[in-house]
């Protein structure tokens, strides 16, 4: 049972126990830890001793019928017993980072997302229960993506993302005949664009033989 709701959960960590689950209103929240055993010191070999428990508030938005998961994961705190080494540790779990309060699936969801170009920073910020600070966040810090060959055609819109004065609008590159995203680019200002085909190499940019967009100069003039 425990192993059949790790794989629903998408968590890969070995020797995870659930000891609770609850529901509360439309928040269904699952309790986490890792099974008691003996630790020894990864710089000495020496016996860790068990210094008290940490608890942890994770947002994983692994579910989409409408509810909202919090897991409450317990890590335990670990102390060296050899006092010429007294290393100190917290368990660790790997779909987690330090000092995050979601799980390490919630950027690669919200990037899914961010495919849609008609889908705001609004909009995922509230499926996924997290600000909007944190959707741009992540939205930027993943936006240096290995951009894909011009395509012959190749239409142009933008995303709302309103971060600050100059990041209101990422502008957004597709190949209109498969719909894939060739590259996503940090706003739509025309030093932004220019600079940006500018790079790219003459022959390449000749293979473009159409640019679907609307009237917006920067665009046309790209």
């Amino acid at each position: 049972m425990n192993n059949d709701i790790m794989k629903f959960l998408n968590i890969e960590d070995k020797d995870i126990i659930i000891s609770k689950i609850l529901i509360d209103g439309n928040t269904k929240i699952i309790y986490l830890e890792k099974t008691l055993k003996v630790e020894y010191c990864p710089a000495c070999s020496s016996r860790m001793h068990s210094k008290g428990k940490y608890i942890r508030k994770i947002n994983h938005p692994i579910l989409q019928d409408g509810y909202q998961l919090k897991l409450i994961v317990t890590q335990r705190k670990w102390r060296c017993t050899n006092p010429q080494c007294n290393l100190y540790f917290n368990d660790q779990f790997n779909f987690i980072s330090k000092y995050k309060q979601s799980s390490n699936i919630t950027p690669y969801m919200i990037l899914n997302e961010m495919k849609n170009i008609h889908i705001t920073t609004a909009d995922v910020a509230r499926k996924y229960n997290i600000s909007d600070t944190s959707v741009h966040y992540i939205f930027l810090q993943y936006l240096n993506i290995k951009r894909l060959p011009l395509p012959e055609i190749i239409s142009v819109d933008e995303v709302f993302l309103d971060i600050d004065y100059k990041h209101r609008y990422a502008l957004v590159i597709m190949d209109f005949n498969t719909l894939e995203i060739v590259d996503i680019l940090p706003n739509r200002w025309e030093e932004t664009t220019n600079a940006y085909f500018l790079s790219i190499p003459l022959e390449e940019r000749k293979n473009v033989k159409y640019l679907i967009c609307d009237m917006y100069n920067p665009y046309i003039n790209c």
